[in-house]
Protein backbone atom coordinates (compact mmCIF):
# COMPACT_ATOMS: atom_id res chain seq x y z
CA UNK A 1 0.00 0.00 0.00
CA UNK A 2 0.91 3.74 -0.12
CA UNK A 3 0.80 4.26 3.62
CA UNK A 4 -2.11 7.19 3.31
CA UNK A 5 -5.23 7.19 5.86
CA UNK A 6 -7.86 9.26 5.84
CA UNK A 7 -9.77 10.13 8.84
CA UNK A 8 -13.12 12.01 8.86
CA UNK A 9 -14.07 14.03 12.42
CA UNK A 10 -17.11 14.25 13.05
CA UNK A 11 -18.71 13.59 9.56
CA UNK A 12 -17.69 17.29 8.38
CA UNK A 13 -13.39 17.36 8.41
CA UNK A 14 -11.42 14.80 6.19
CA UNK A 15 -7.73 14.42 7.51
CA UNK A 16 -5.28 13.11 4.96
CA UNK A 17 -2.49 11.39 6.65
CA UNK A 18 0.57 9.91 4.59
CA UNK A 19 4.12 9.10 5.65
CA UNK A 20 7.22 12.22 5.00
CA UNK A 21 10.55 12.54 5.53
CA UNK A 22 12.53 11.04 8.37
CA UNK A 23 9.71 8.95 9.43
CA UNK A 24 7.38 12.38 10.10
CA UNK A 25 3.73 12.17 9.37
CA UNK A 26 2.30 14.23 6.91
CA UNK A 27 -1.48 15.66 7.98
CA UNK A 28 -3.25 17.87 5.81
CA UNK A 29 -7.11 18.85 4.85
CA UNK A 30 -9.42 20.61 3.03
CA UNK A 31 -10.53 24.35 4.10
CA UNK A 32 -12.62 25.21 1.27
CA UNK A 33 -12.72 26.30 -2.35
CA UNK A 34 -11.56 30.20 -3.11
CA UNK A 35 -13.66 32.69 -4.07
CA UNK A 36 -12.80 32.60 -8.46
CA UNK A 37 -9.59 31.70 -10.04
CA UNK A 38 -6.59 31.38 -8.53
CA UNK A 39 -4.90 34.86 -9.72
CA UNK A 40 -8.00 36.73 -10.01
CA UNK A 41 -8.35 39.93 -7.91
CA UNK A 42 -11.27 39.04 -5.81
CA UNK A 43 -9.30 35.40 -4.90
CA UNK A 44 -5.93 37.86 -3.72
CA UNK A 45 -8.37 40.63 -1.78
CA UNK A 46 -10.15 37.35 0.04
CA UNK A 47 -6.43 35.82 0.90
CA UNK A 48 -5.66 39.20 2.09
CA UNK A 49 -8.82 39.26 4.60
CA UNK A 50 -8.21 35.95 5.81
CA UNK A 51 -4.32 36.59 6.31
CA UNK A 52 -5.07 39.50 7.91
CA UNK A 53 -7.55 37.47 10.18
CA UNK A 54 -5.69 35.20 10.81
CA UNK A 55 -2.13 36.24 11.59
CA UNK A 56 -2.01 35.11 15.23
CA UNK A 57 -2.93 31.89 13.78
CA UNK A 58 -0.04 30.99 11.79
CA UNK A 59 2.27 32.60 13.82
CA UNK A 60 1.42 30.38 17.28
CA UNK A 61 0.16 26.75 15.19
CA UNK A 62 2.15 24.48 13.87
CA UNK A 63 -0.35 24.31 11.04
CA UNK A 64 -0.12 26.18 7.41
CA UNK A 65 -2.15 27.26 4.44
CA UNK A 66 -1.30 27.04 1.18
CA UNK A 67 -3.00 26.75 -2.16
CA UNK A 68 -3.76 23.38 -3.50
CA UNK A 69 -1.42 21.93 -6.26
CA UNK A 70 -4.80 22.20 -8.80
CA UNK A 71 -5.32 25.63 -7.75
CA UNK A 72 -9.14 25.31 -6.41
CA UNK A 73 -8.75 25.01 -2.79
CA UNK A 74 -6.80 25.94 0.46
CA UNK A 75 -5.30 23.56 2.46
CA UNK A 76 -3.94 23.25 6.09
CA UNK A 77 -1.34 21.42 6.43
CA UNK A 78 1.05 20.08 9.16
CA UNK A 79 3.93 17.85 9.72
CA UNK A 80 3.84 15.74 12.82
CA UNK A 81 6.97 14.24 14.62
CA UNK A 82 7.97 10.66 14.00
CA UNK A 83 7.29 8.53 17.17
CA UNK A 84 4.25 10.55 18.84
CA UNK A 85 2.59 8.46 21.57
CA UNK A 86 -1.00 7.88 20.85
CA UNK A 87 -1.23 11.04 23.45
CA UNK A 88 0.38 13.23 21.48
CA UNK A 89 -0.38 11.90 18.83
CA UNK A 90 -4.58 12.71 19.79
CA UNK A 91 -3.37 16.43 20.87
CA UNK A 92 -1.84 17.39 18.09
CA UNK A 93 -4.38 15.96 15.65
CA UNK A 94 -6.79 18.25 18.20
CA UNK A 95 -5.16 21.49 18.10
CA UNK A 96 -5.15 20.72 14.04
CA UNK A 97 -8.72 20.08 14.12
CA UNK A 98 -9.25 23.51 16.01
CA UNK A 99 -7.26 25.00 13.20
CA UNK A 100 -9.06 24.10 10.60
CA UNK A 101 -12.26 24.97 12.02
CA UNK A 102 -10.86 28.47 12.43
CA UNK A 103 -9.77 28.67 9.00
CA UNK A 104 -13.01 27.26 7.65
CA UNK A 105 -15.27 29.83 9.27
CA UNK A 106 -12.37 32.25 8.47
CA UNK A 107 -12.96 31.91 4.99
CA UNK A 108 -16.66 31.77 5.25
CA UNK A 109 -16.69 35.16 6.70
CA UNK A 110 -13.69 36.92 4.93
Amino acid sequence: GCGRLALVIVGRYRLNFRPDIDGRLALSARVGPLPGERDSFETGQWLERMMNTGAGMLRDHASTLSIDPQGYGLLLQQSLAAHLSGEQLDAEVAEFVNALQFWVNTGKNA
